[in-house]
């Protein structure tokens, strides 16, 4: 008999394997796939000793590894989204059935059954201030400086870093505008930012 666990983790590997097949990048669909492997492996000893923390470091990894294809977008973003969400609740559900085991609140053969989630409210459509992917600190650093320096022009925010290309300043600045975190305003050809 399929455990409830077993089939959310049969879950989360058919999500995971579409967005494998649509990544199209080769490094990140390589990485992917060693992550795949890597989680598979870890659920099949998870019995022995220290598989718990395998099989966890894995989700955590696979994870990571997600994040960062979801960032880059290279490859489908609902099918990558959908594979996210699905490693997320399966380690949210190991970590509890872990825990309950370690204080021992349960018997050691009996299984667990898992919360449900109603499917609207996996995936109910979230703002994008909710769903604010992890920024680079460069993003977060220009936003800073924006919150300390109002009115501060495109030319100003450039030079404050000049590590950085004016491409990359440019672009940060469109997205932290976006995402609603500044305001762009345009005076006689030059452009002001301010924080919200």
């Amino acid at each position: 008999m399929v455990t409830n666990q077993q089939k959310l983790f049969i879950e989360t590997l058919t999500a995971l394997f579409q967005a494998h097949g649509s990544v199209d990048d080769l490094f990140f669909k390589n990485r992917l796939g060693e992550a795949i492997g890597s989680l598979l492996e870890s659920y099949i000893y998870i019995k022995d000793k220290g598989g718990h923390d395998s099989h966890v470091r894995s989700c955590k990894e696979m994870s990571n590894i997600l994040e960062a294809v979801i960032y880059i977008k290279k490859g489908n973003p609902i099918y990558l989204a959908v594979a996210h969400e699905r490693v997320l609740y399966y380690l949210q559900s190991v970590l509890t059935i872990w825990s309950r085991k370690e204080e021992k609140i349960l018997p050691e053969n009996q299984n667990l059954e898992l919360i449900s989630i109603p499917k609207e409210e996996v995936f109910q459509e979230k703002s994008p201030r909710l769903e604010n992917r992890k920024r680079n600190k460069s993003i977060d650093k220009i936003l800073e400086f924006v919150k300390r320096t109002p009115e501060a022009r495109t030319r100003d925010i450039v030079e404050q870093f000049s590590a950085l290309s004016e491409r990359t300043v440019k672009r940060s600045l469109k997205e932290l505008n976006e995402e609603g975190l500044i305001v762009r305003k345009s005076d006689k050809g030059a452009v002001y930012y301010s924080a919200v």
